[in-house]
């Protein structure tokens, strides 16, 4: 969800808060579950804020926010890709109103 502070739990994983599984190369940090990339690179799992998406959607995401939205553009983009199955983009169309919703509520609270 756009209100999670990502660049913060991050941060917080960096300087060694949250509890790290070597084993699983899991961190708990701030309600939610972060795993690593064997290069390093860190990922959220699961927790508060956090949607688990299919390949699929996660494409789709990325799609619509190369078009900043949800457009003509954006679904022709998706119906050429074979990787993107109709749930996906289902599921992504209702992820990136999540978004619009979480974004549009925070410019009211910023306004009032």
């Amino acid at each position: 969800m756009p209100w999670i502070d990502i660049r913060a739990d991050i941060d917080a994983i960096n300087a060694g808060e949250g509890f790290h599984d070597r084993g699983t190369r899991q961190t708990w940090v701030n309600g939610r579950v972060y795993g690593m990339h064997g290069d390093g690179r860190t990922y959220p799992i699961s927790g508060v804020g956090i949607i688990n998406v299919s390949r699929g959607a996660y494409n789709a995401l990325l799609i619509f926010r190369q078009y900043n939205g949800i457009d003509e553009r954006a679904e022709f983009r998706i119906s050429r890709e074979r990787s993107i199955k109709a749930a996906d983009r289902l599921e992504a169309i209702r992820i990136w109103r999540l978004r619009e919703e979480a974004i549009s509520d925070n410019n009211r609270d910023h306004r009032n």
